[in-house]
């Protein structure tokens, strides 16, 4: 490895110390729709935090049930939720690993009838027109994803990865092909990150005594326009 010297030496975030400088990006395994979904999600990552990777992130966890990306998709918007979480969060601990939970919102790639966006625009492909978010649901959405950020403390995450990447939620209101709302949601460019900013202060505030707890990964799209 002496092209990479730094690579296992440990990683002092403030907020969290990593083992080394190996991370698992999120990805969807599917495990927790099948039977001993929990289990078998617990051992996947157990056996990686097992082999050195300092920080996993999980696959994308919606704080509402029209988030999930499909309807037997991940959701922690409950107590009730905490039991297919923790065992998670203590097979990473146990074997010395971080765990992050990626805290995400499907919108319009919801592959549901449930599906919600900025603006009722199809995604393509999808078989689903999204309905158009009210204010209030907008508003309601917002203490939605702080009150997540609350639950995966409680469940025992290190992190949050908010992601708005790939296209999903928070990605759909920053672009004005997929946000063409004119309220105080959208229209400008000025305009449309305010779902965005309303959501990483939300979160935060959530998780205040974890300072850098709420992490995010809100990429710009291709074209802002």
């Amino acid at each position: 490895m002496s092209d990479y010297p730094h690579l296992f030496t440990p990683l002092d975030l403030g907020f969290i110390r990593l083992s080394n400088r190996v991370i698992m990006g999120a990805m969807q395994t599917g495990l927790l729709a099948q039977p001993h979904g929990v289990e078998r999600l617990a051992a996947f990552y157990r056996l990686r935090a097992e082999q050195q990777v300092a920080l996993i992130i999980s696959g994308g966890t919606s704080p509402t049930l029209r988030g999930r990306s499909q309807l037997d998709g991940d959701e922690l918007s409950t107590t009730r939720h905490l039991k297919s979480h923790r065992p998670l969060t203590q097979a990473v601990h146990e074997a010395g690993g971080k765990i992050a939970l990626q805290l995400f919102h499907a919108g319009r790639y919801a592959n549901h009838p449930l599906a919600v966006a900025p603006s009722a625009i199809r995604a393509p492909g999808a078989r689903f027109t999204p309905h158009e978010l009210s204010d209030g649901q907008i508003r309601q959405l917002i203490a939605d994803f702080a009150a997540t950020a609350a639950l995966a403390r409680e469940a025992g995450y290190d992190g949050i990865e908010l992601t708005g990447a790939g296209g999903y939620l928070l990605n759909q209101f920053l672009s004005g092909r997929t946000n063409q709302r004119q309220d105080a949601w959208g229209g400008s460019v000025a305009a449309r990150p305010a779902l965005v900013l309303a959501v990483l202060a939300a979160g935060k505030e959530a998780a205040i005594c974890r300072p850098g707890f709420f992490m995010d990964t809100v990429r710009p799209v291709r074209n802002m326009a």
